[in-house]
């Protein structure tokens, strides 16, 4: 740790990479270094986990997320003395000419890296990760296998295994756990018999990794031919999966499963089995040999796209939450489906993996992600295909109106909006005008956005979609509360709230409840404003939402701004990191509001005290200003 410190902060080392095979620690390492270097950077040391990412084009956008980036992230960054910690980069290693540029064009940005795959780039700075020292390797075996078998004993084997394990901590557990069914000698005996065996693999790489290859390869062969089945099988999953699903794509047995996890070829927590990304290559390798790849890939898209439309409805409903939850922890395997139905050209499987999961990329706030994905999807559309447009059209258009787009947002709007009255589709027709209608109301056409809100509604009327008729009775409240109308505005907010709360649907809890808190502040009514703020807020943090939290900070922040001003000004500065971070589009009555309390709590505080608590607010993180959120809610 000290000797990657010291690298770090040495001028000519700007990018240092921890390089090595998995399971020799390189995560924990970079975490322990940047815990050390947390002093040394004045605009922060910030954690980026890269595991789930496939795409190097999302590299850069994952980086920004986490910066709160609204402008180009370079931009962003500037001059400014800064830590980026990337783990786990080798699966998207492409993204390393951008890392590069960046690194040009921010003169005081830092890199530390950690991935199986070098850079190769200029300016790398690489560090092998060493492997445990002796000492260390056996205690780690020790503790390991007394976790599996209370009474073996052991006289100097240990030592020797560990030795021919190059005292890899992922080598070490997978052998350790063998001590249930072999004594440490007969484990060493296998490893001396079969390992020189194991250890030609690519020429060019680590000595360490064809090691712990041929660890991985050894602990496969010693499974039944049905574990081997499924050992391979599991590895089409990416982050992991739930029982239901290894049954249905894998057509996995319990039993095999937890034999498995038992052998440390998979993991279990939180009701998920996984693996080890080093392992899952392995595993993957043998599903190809096995020649069953492409019939489970195309049980997994399958399986993944009835789970999208399973959660489409459910997102709007009292179970919302664990939807929403699901849906988090599906991420990986739902990129995986999209990506593969859209190398492949399959439209109808990416429109079914897009179009019903869009409103968990806008609540989640992974808007980036979202719009690329369905932008995608459509590209491949077919007119015999209109039907499944629909979601993604509205969704793509929504998306990119809440990021400021509104050229975007118009264009795929009208072209639902023409799709829809051509092909009789009152609903699309319905979504379509409601997008049109925000775009002129924020464009201060309120007489042409009141019509298409009038008509919208109407149509969702018809088509009896209540989730609909709520959220454009809420916009027509936007309408009465731009032309001052703050009475008018709370009554179709109330409405609005009515409706979600007769379905269960937190999401349309959360945006009523804060945007009546917003026309209850007008009204001067700070006290109900600041309960309405603290029940939005509640709602929100249900479902995991992070897509209007920006907002209910900035009205918290103006409810206690005359009693507590310092509260109210960390409280702003976490509302602008949160929104910046999102990319999010600025709305007029908002940053009147926003202006407005900024104003008074300046001229109350002075400019120098204003400035390092609004520093202060945007600097902490999003847990912390949500608990003091919550106070001021309760206050």
């Amino acid at each position: 740790m000290a000797q990657v410190v010291s690298l770090i902060l040495d001028e000519a080392a700007r990018l240092v990479t921890l390089a090595g095979p998995g399971g020799t620690g390189k995560t924990r390492l970079a975490l322990e270094a940047a815990g050390e270097l947390v002093g040394e950077f004045g605009a922060g040391v910030f954690w980026i986990g890269l595991a789930p990412v496939r795409d190097p084009a999302l590299v850069v956008d994952t980086i920004a997320q986490t910066l709160g980036a609204k402008q180009e992230l370079a931009a962003h960054i500037g001059e400014k003395q800064l830590l980026l910690v990337l783990d786990n980069l080798e699966q998207v290693v492409e993204s390393a000419v951008e890392l590069a540029s960046l690194l040009r064009a921010c003169p005081n940005l830092r890199l530390l890296v950690t991935s199986r795959e070098l850079l190769r780039v200029d300016g790398e700075v690489v560090y092998p990760v060493p492997a445990l020292a002796e000492p260390e390797a056996v205690e780690l075996f020790e503790r390991r296998a007394s976790a599996v078998r209370r009474d073996v004993s052991w006289d100097g084997e240990v030592e020797a295994i560990c030795r021919r394990l190059d005292c890899l901590p992922l080598a070490i557990e997978l052998a350790a756990v063998r001590v249930k069914v072999l004594s440490p000698a007969a484990i060493l005996e296998r490893l001396e018999q079969r390992l020189p065996l194991l250890v030609e693999g690519a020429r060019d790489a680590p000595e360490r990794q064809r090691t712990l290859r041929s660890t991985i390869e050894w602990s496969h062969e010693l499974l039944t031919s049905e574990e081997q089945r499924l050992f391979a099988r599991s590895a089409v999953f990416a982050g992991g999966c739930t029982l239901e699903a290894a049954e249905a794509v894998c057509g996995a047995e319990l039993g095999t499963l937890s034999s498995l996890v038992d052998k440390s070829l998979l993991r279990h927590t939180n009701d998920r089995f996984w693996m080890l990304e080093t392992i899952r290559e392995y595993a993957a390798e043998r599903l190809e040999e096995a020649e069953e790849a492409e019939e489970l890939m195309t049980r997994h898209a399958d399986w993944y796209c009835a789970l999208a439309e399973r959660a489409q409805p459910e997102l709007q409903t009292s179970r919302g939450p664990e939807w929403f939850d699901r849906l988090e922890a599906e991420r990986g395997n739902l990129r995986l489906a999209l990506d593969r139905a859209l190398a492949l050209g399959e439209a109808d499987r990416a429109l079914r993996l897009t179009g019903p999961v869009w409103s968990f990329w806008r609540t989640r706030g992974y808007w980036t992600e979202g719009r690329r994905g369905l932008e995608n999807a459509l590209a491949l559309a077919t007119d015999g295909q209109l039907a499944q447009c629909v979601d993604a059209l509205w969704g793509a258009a929504v998306l990119a109106l809440w990021q400021g787009d509104e050229s975007v947002a118009v264009a795929h709007s009208n072209r639902l909006l023409a799709l829809a009255r051509q092909h009789g589709l009152p609903r699309g027709e319905a979504l379509a005008l409601e997008v049109l209608a925000i775009v002129a109301a924020n464009q201060r056409d309120l007489a042409r956005a009141r019509g298409l809100f009038e008509a919208s509604l109407q149509l969702a009327r018809d088509v009896g979609d209540p989730s609909l008729v709520a959220v454009v009775t809420s916009n027509l409240g936007e309408v009465a509360l731009i032309e001052g109308d703050f009475e008018q505005a709370v009554v179709l907010y109330e409405e609005s709230l009515a409706v979600g709360e007769e379905h269960g649907d937190r999401d349309r809890r959360a945006r009523a409840l804060a945007n009546l808190g917003t026309a209850t502040f007008a009204l001067g009514d700070t006290t109900r404003a600041r309960g309405l703020f603290g029940g939005a807020l509640g709602a929100a943090l249900e479902i995991g939402s992070r897509a209007s939290v920006g907002v209910m900070l900035l009205g918290l922040a103006a409810c206690c701004a005359a009693e507590d001003p310092v509260r109210s000004t960390r409280l702003l500065g976490s509302a602008e990191a949160l929104t910046e971070e999102l990319g999010a589009a600025d709305y007029q009555f908002e940053r009147e509001l926003r202006e407005e309390t900024i104003g008074a709590l300046r001229a109350k505080l002075g400019e120098e005290s204003f400035s390092v608590a609004f520093a202060e607010g945007r600097l902490r993180s999003l847990e912390d200003a949500l608990a003091d959120a919550a106070g001021v809610a309760h206050t």
